[in-house]
């Protein structure tokens, strides 16, 4: 369940770091439905489901448009077009219409003479309001097409009036036009096309299911559809397939040309790109955060010589080389939801449900995020754990484990789904949804069932503690024996957990009904977090050393020394809901509803408990290769005790004297802590070991 613990043995003085005592959020990862980005006015937009944001360092950072409140009344954003200064947009409470880049906005109607009136039930009449989408811009007019048709709105007006004589039983998926060539793409019924500016329309010979796109190159024109690459080169009357050279087991979404190049995404979010128009292509996937059949290209655009592509679930993306590589520039939108966190040295693994993100990395401590595109798996992710630098991922389809950092998984369980899982050495246990664990002793070759309960329900929680292991779910489960017999613990309570936390004396357990703590192994109980007939909704119990902090989705993050239970919230900085936690050498970490937030363990409780006064007592020197030299005037010292940043304990010497010469040239180079106890006090202070 925990693989690193921290031991927080500083605290509210060290070293002046109270000052920055709160969270850090960190640089992404982000998730952003970016359905348009474009260029207009030295300006960069990218509009996404909720948001339009504007950049005006060619895509580096990121800000909300400055009329923010009034794009809020826009609910969510469903397709939007633009032409120079005009900007239009379809929403769900209707579609707008801006004539100044966005500075202000103008509600559009639909003629009540051209709603239809039907009856769905006999004597019962309503009108129906078509939802007008794929908007082209032409000098006069927007277009607009929806499930009845074509619209047409003239600029000076803002009213809608269908303009064709042809109705639809399905929706149109796109709609082109150049000069007076319309053509309509559509779900279901191939592709229409008009000569006359929409004054009359035909059917292509084109049956094709689901239009998504057209271009046109050399007086021809070009579909996109889930078959493949269509061109006609009779103003949309017949249709040809070109993309032979494609593969034929591909759904294909939509294609985008800009500057002679064709860039095609596939439902399985394969990006491939055409020099030639279609005649042969190539993918270009690299640095691409897509492995979803959601997180699909959306948009592109090219600045000079760069690109920017926008994704479903991605953000956006920039590229210097046409698309050969691509790196992430989403700084300043909207935080991905990150449910699931482990650490690693200075490398973090996440997994967020916001779709077509799924599992990313950051090798610099949180800065910046990629996603690992090796995961062979689409569905949930219930865990992430670090067992001696192997990371094991617990998923919906089995349990997959990677030896170098995430860029490859072999899965080494599929039998079931695995709801849970706990890692030591070469020990693996997994809760199934069967209401089954199992226990492997050789890494995952062989399993064994090792308990089983008809009652007992899923089991969402596992830890390992030497030949202790804890099965959680309904009720706690505990064996001694590693496995061999198993023993309700929390028999009475009758409250489904929600996490626990066992360091081996504190056994800690958060339910909704409260959060319970045992120094005997579950022989007793003890209340220590009453609901007050509130839910509390917990999520993660972490023990560090002589702390517990629990994540809870409606109060934030909260902490208690071990004891005296003395609750206090952990949220200074921090404006978000959590769910798991994890930690490292210098770092714990929280995953939450808006990415990853970070914070220095030095400043992680707030309690005065060790003292830092170099007037009472001298330590040097320091920085030091081998030796220190500890000496009080005031105390005699009784023995001192070395920390290493994870708060192990690396060496206990017995002093009984007012100096001391302490010996640690056999430790490795870094940061270390000397805990000096003397006539019933406590000092604290950091060393640096060359």
């Amino acid at each position: 369940m925990k693989n690193l613990k921290l031991y927080f043995i500083v605290l509210f003085v060290l070293i002046g770091l109270n000052s920055f005592a709160q969270w850090q959020h960190m640089n992404g990862p982000y998730t952003e439905d970016i359905k348009k980005i474009f260029y207009v006015e030295d300006t960069l937009y990218a509009i996404s489901d909720f948001e339009i944001y504007k950049s005006f360092d060619n895509g580096e950072n990121w800000i909300f448009y400055p009329n923010q409140s009034e794009i809020k009344l826009f609910k969510k954003i469903k397709s939007f077009e633009h032409k120079d200064s005009i900007f239009i947009a379809h929403t769900d409470s209707g579609r707008f219409i801006s004539l100044n880049y966005g500075l202000s906005w103008q509600r559009t109607t639909v003629a009540v003479c051209d709603s239809f009136n039907i009856a769905p039930f006999p004597f019962t009449y309503q009108y129906i309001y078509p939802s007008i989408d794929n908007f082209k811009i032409t000098n006069t007019y927007i277009y607009g097409s929806s499930s009845y048709g074509v619209y047409r709105m003239h600029l000076s007006d803002s009213v809608w009036i269908r303009m064709d004589t042809i109705k639809l039983l399905n929706n149109f998926l796109s709609l082109f036009i150049k000069d007076s060539v319309f053509l309509c793409g559509t779900h279901n019924q191939g592709i229409y096309f008009s000569n006359d500016y929409g004054a009359s329309w035909q059917f292509g010979n084109n049956s094709d299911n689901d239009v998504h796109a057209f271009y046109t190159y050399n007086n021809c024109y070009y579909s996109c559809s889930n078959s493949g690459i269509f061109k006609s080169c009779d103003k949309g009357l017949n249709w040809i397939n070109i993309s032979a050279s494609l593969p034929s087991n591909q759904s294909y979404y939509r294609f985008l040309v800009k500057d002679s190049l064709i860039y095609l995404n596939t439902v399985d979010s394969v990006l491939y790109v055409s020099i030639n128009y279609g005649i042969t292509w190539n993918t270009i996937n690299k640095g691409l955060h897509i492995g979803s059949e959601y997180n699909y290209l959306q948009d592109i655009t090219k600045i000079n010589d760069t690109l920017y592509a926008g994704f479903r679930w991605s953000g956006v993306f920039k590229s210097i080389d046409n698309g050969k590589n691509w790196k992430q520039k989403s700084s300043g939108m909207q935080y991905a939801r990150m449910e699931r966190i482990v650490s690693f040295g200075d490398t973090l693994l996440a997994h967020t449900h916001s779709q077509g993100a799924g599992l990313l990395r950051s090798v610099d401590a949180g800065l910046n995020w990629e996603t690992i595109n090796s995961v062979d798996i689409t569905n949930t992710v219930y865990e992430l754990i670090n067992d001696n630098n192997k990371l094991y991922m617990v998923h919906s389809e089995g349990l997959s484990v990677s030896e170098d950092y995430g860029n490859s998984w072999n899965r080494i369980l599929t039998m079931k789904r695995v709801f849970s899982a706990a890692v030591q050495n070469n020990i693996i246990i997994c809760g199934l949804d069967d209401h089954k664990t199992i226990i492997s002793y050789n890494s995952g070759i062989t399993w064994d069932s090792i308990h089983y309960d008809d009652n007992y329900g899923i089991v969402w929680h596992l830890q390992i503690l030497g030949n202790e292991i804890l099965v959680g779910g309904v009720d706690l489960y505990l064996s001694s024996d590693s496995g061999a017999n198993f023993t309700n613990i929390t028999t009475g309570l009758h409250n489904v957990i929600s996490s626990f936390d066992y360091d081996g004396q504190h056994l800690i357990i958060s339910t909704q009904q409260g959060i319970f703590y045992s120094n005997n192994k579950g022989a007793t109980w003890d209340t220590i977090m009453n609901n007050n007939g509130f839910v509390i909704y917990p999520r993660d119990t972490y023990i560090a050393g002589n702390y517990v902090f629990i994540s809870f989705h409606n109060k934030g993050i909260m902490y208690a020394k071990i004891g005296d239970f003395i609750w206090a919230d952990y949220n200074q900085g921090f404006n978000s809901i959590p769910w798991y936690f994890t930690a490292n050498d210098d770092y714990f970490y929280s995953a939450t509803d808006e990415g990853v937030y970070r914070r220095p363990y030095l400043e992680a409780v707030s309690i005065n408990e060790i003292i830092i006064d170099e007037s009472k007592i001298k330590i040097y020197p320091n920085p030091t290769k081998d030796k220190i030299i500890i000496e009080s005037k005031e105390y005699k010292i009784e023995y001192i005790e070395v920390y290493n940043l994870q708060a192990s304990l690396l060496k206990r010497v017995a002093i009984n004297d007012n100096k001391a010469e302490l010996n640690i040239s056999n430790l490795k180079t870094g940061c270390y802590f000397l805990k000096i106890v003397g006539d019933d006090k406590t000092f604290g202070f950091k060393v640096l070991k060359e």
